[in-house]
């Protein structure tokens, strides 16, 4: 078989400032799909001192290199299960964050396809974490799943009522309760992160519409402006600066996981299109901003509440940090440092 593997060389271990007590904590992290949430939680945990291998079918050299630096990466699809066997042998895995996932027009249009990918995959990859004693497997999930069309009242925690009336989210909440379910049966530890919308540099090939109207309003700015928000496309959104994610995402693949395994990462703040209108007049006082409702489209996203992230507070420790403008302004920053 041939793997198609470009070895790349880790961070060194001695440019990342630890304590000596915490190195026989060190895992070997895989993480399939070397997208926005991939590759940021890559980086955050290198730079933690974990060793990290990236797991993606047609993963993008450039964006790789870009985001995270120099790690290793895996062509490999995420139902080839003699290859995931091969590859977490090979590296002694411990632990995987699973984010390679079909959405939408890519699963919605092939439905049979797409979910043999989605739900396919994250059976694939938990027999691997079975048959090569891997210790936990944590899953990308959404906020999408929760039903918002009821009008909530307060913030959304994890036991909030989900929805699964289209593709997407029913496979989410498939693959969630597939997971604790294998893990149950085969006593490996199991978790779930339910994300805010993602914002960060990315690619977005798989199609994230909200992920990439941020982009663009960026992009535009940084290019001297105008930025054109329209409230038809954005909506209300609680958004979280792929830094924060990657922050949850390492403390639940770092910390046991026995008993609470579904996670909200948000920031608990929700901003409607004139705040992010304020936001970017902050972070780009120069640069004209308006709002204006654009095109009609097919859904406009409508979060009445934040997410309730006080389980990821107590139990994982996570604490986002880059909110409203500093979240805006760090992604300015790694778009510049990265050209």
């Amino acid at each position: 078989m041939t793997s198609g593997l470009l070895r790349k060389v880790c961070y060194p271990l001695e440019a990342v400032n630890l304590r000596v007590d915490l190195m026989e904590e060190l895992m070997n992290i895989l993480i399939t799909g070397a997208g926005l949430a991939g590759s940021y939680t890559a980086r955050e945990a290198m730079a933690k001192g974990h060793k990290v291998t990236l797991y993606d079918i047609s993963p993008n050299a450039d964006y790789i290199r870009a985001v995270v630096g120099e790690v290793d990466v895996v062509k490999g699809d995420v139902t080839d299960l003699p290859f995931l066997i091969e590859t977490f042998q090979s590296r002694k895995i411990d632990a995987v964050f699973h984010s390679a996932y079909l959405i939408g027009d890519r699963l919605s249009e092939r439905p049979y396809t797409g979910l043999n990918v989605n739900v396919g995959g994250v059976i694939a990859i938990a027999e691997a974490v079975r048959l090569s004693g891997a210790k936990r497997m944590v899953f990308a999930s959404t906020y999408g799943v929760y039903n918002w069309a009821s009008g909530p009242t307060r913030p959304v925690d994890e036991d909030f009522p989900v929805l699964t009336n289209v593709l997407y989210r029913a496979s989410k909440i498939a693959c969630e309760s597939l997971l604790h379910a294998l893990g149950n049966h085969y006593g490996f530890e199991t978790g779930v992160v339910r994300f805010a919308q993602i914002y960060g540099r990315g690619h977005y090939v798989g199609g994230d519409v909200i992920g990439g109207v941020v982009h663009e309003y960026v992009n535009a700015a940084l290019a001297g402006g105008p930025v054109h928000i329209q409230s038809n496309i954005f909506g209300s959104n609680e958004l979280i600066y792929a830094g924060d994610l990657a922050q949850g995402v390492v403390l639940a693949l770092e910390q046991p996981l026995t008993e609470a395994r579904v996670f909200n990462i948000g920031t608990g703040v929700v901003t409607d299109s004139e705040g992010l209108a304020s936001i970017f007049r902050e972070v780009f006082p120069n640069i004209a901003v308006d709002v204006s409702p654009g095109p009609e489209v097919a859904f406009t996203p409508y979060r009445p509440q934040s997410l309730d992230i006080d389980r990821a507070r107590n139990v994982l420790g996570y604490n986002p940090v880059h909110l409203g403008s500093s979240g805006i302004a760090s992604f300015v920053e790694d778009l510049k440092r990265t050209g």
